[in-house]
């Protein structure tokens, strides 16, 4: 497998294994910058650009509990891709 393609088939996979932190990360950012709080028992108004944004916050916030099975199932397939690659390099005939 060339270098340049298991190189995107990596980046991929940490996008796909990190997504869902990243939601957090971004929700509680925007949060924080326009002085709002993320709770699951009160929603308060947030507004950005005059828009009460509040919900999709709440929905990026609550988006980290699927980083349980992302984390994991990227992990497996980086170590899947690994094994693979070296495989096929040992298969590969010296020239």
């Amino acid at each position: 497998m060339p270098r340049q393609k298991t190189f995107w088939i990596y980046a991929f996979l940490v996008v796909y294994s990190l997504a869902p932190i990243l939601c957090l990360l971004v929700s509680l950012g925007v949060a924080q910058l326009q002085g709002c709080t993320l709770s699951v028992n009160e929603q308060s108004v947030c507004k950005v650009f005059g828009q009460d944004v509040s919900s999709l916050l709440l929905i990026g916030a609550l988006l980290s509990t699927y980083a349980v099975f992302t984390v994991p199932t990227g992990l497996f397939a980086m170590l899947g891709v690994k094994i693979y690659t070296m495989i096929k390099m040992k298969s590969k005939p010296a020239v």
